[in-house]
């Protein structure tokens, strides 16, 4: 049994006996594992955030692949609405589907907060991907009431993408994307996306969610503010000088920044645990949806006994005492797209110097960035089923990257028209 199966209801991985005929099922995970090995799980690992502007870490994603793209319509409103962390799961859940179907979280990925951004190798029967990805909108709609737009790019119809790996922890590598990915991005909503669209009312193949999790409390930070800070540079080509000029801003600025602590760290209500019971017996019924809550409810009240009591009890990989720990160690609060974006923790003073360089970075036409302020994280969390690999995706509350998104959209309107 893996710790996943304590904490997320997670089936403990299938152990095939050696010599066994492998099914098809294995072959197609088989295959797929060896492609990645050949690709981004061989990259040569960055081992600290400083080394993303270091452009000898990225290679360009072959012609071959596809990128997948995700994007909450009017996610604007729904945050208004109160609705930030229904939009969050919305924008994770394409990520958990396609790791299922695929076999692993071993490929590059970048979470956005209302959106994802995926690449993948060629598939062996990409209507089956595509029905998955499909079907991960309809139940997006279905939950919720919001419209998830899905787009599959074929690599071969954007600018050169790359791709670097920084490994976070021994459970989850995390993808540093630069170049393409930022052009797919900006013509998602746009008549160039339209060919490579993704809906269909009845997808042959279900979206399997098993894996996420949404078990904990917002994170209130030690510092006043949490924020969410997107940066856009503006030069043609990789930022390497400008991130590094950056990077050292925001240390000099905001010193320790990460926004999660393990005294902040703490189990959430019955309302969480509903969201993720909602999602997890997704096309099961009533019945389905009560069996799912029943487990839940077991699983988080084992896990609250470990954590209180420091008793070591071991599922799988996991300590369950140390459950906090493991939040903090695969967390994703700090990553590159293209875009720098990050949720950090910071005094009122800190970040009034951070805001004031950032102002004269754009005065000067370097970068366009965008912010959201908040007091608090919120955690949105994958374990993948049958492997240790996990991620634990870092959002300011109320708003997020994706209102910080929006800001950089209405400066870049506002040029613009000037």
């Amino acid at each position: 049994m893996t710790a996943a199966s304590i904490c997320t209801g997670a089936r403990p991985p299938v152990q095939v006996p050696e010599g066994a005929p492998l099914s098809h099922c294995h072959f197609h995970l088989s295959a797929y594992l060896l492609h990645m090995s050949s690709f981004f799980t061989e990259l040569p690992a960055m081992q600290s955030y400083e080394q993303i502007g270091d452009a000898s870490f990225y290679q360009t994603v072959p012609s071959d692949w596809s990128l997948v793209m995700t994007d909450v319509v009017n996610s604007t409103g729904a945050i208004q609405e109160g609705r930030y962390k229904e939009v969050n799961i919305a924008g994770a859940l394409a990520v958990i589907a396609v790791a299922n179907y695929l076999g692993g979280l071993d490929y590059p990925f970048v979470f956005g907060g209302d959106g994802m951004a995926l690449l993948l190798p060629p598939q062996p029967d990409e209507e089956t991907l595509k029905s998955i990805l499909a079907d991960t909108a309809n139940k997006v709609q279905e939950l919720y009431g919001l419209t998830l737009r899905v787009a599959l790019f074929p690599v071969n119809v954007l600018p050169p993408i790359q791709v670097a790996r920084l490994q976070i922890s021994e459970y989850y590598d995390q993808a540093i994307i630069s170049g393409g990915i930022r052009f797919a991005e900006s013509n998602l909503k746009t008549e160039f996306a339209a060919p490579y669209m993704i809906s269909d009312d009845t997808p042959e193949t279900s979206a399997n969610f098993q894996g996420f999790t949404c078990r904990w409390q917002d994170i209130p930070g030690k510092k006043p503010i949490t924020f969410s800070l997107v940066v856009e540079f503006q030069k043609t080509g990789f930022p390497d000088h400008e991130l590094r000029e950056l990077q050292d801003a925001m240390k000099r600025y905001l010193g320790d920044s990460n926004p999660l602590h393990l005294e902040g760290i703490q189990l959430a209500s019955s309302d969480a645990l509903r969201k993720e019971g909602r999602v997890q017996s997704a096309g099961k019924g009533k019945i389905g949806y009560l069996a799912t809550m029943m487990r839940i409810h077991l699983e988080r009240f084992v896990c609250a006994v470990a954590m209180k009591t420091g008793i070591p009890l071991k599922s799988g990989w996991y300590d369950l005492s140390r459950l906090r720990e493991y939040q903090i160690l695969s967390s994703d609060y700090y990553k590159f797209d293209g875009a720098l974006k990050m949720t950090l923790n910071a005094d009122p003073r800190g970040l009034a110097e951070l805001i004031g360089y950032l102002d004269s970075l754009e005065r000067d036409g370097k970068i366009l960035y965008g912010i959201h302020e908040s007091d608090r994280a919120l955690l949105t969390c994958l374990l993948h089923t049958g492997s240790h690999r996990e991620v634990h995706f870092v959002d300011s509350a109320d708003g997020g990257y994706a209102l910080a998104g929006k800001m950089i959209k209405d400066k870049r309107e506002m040029r613009q028209a000037s």
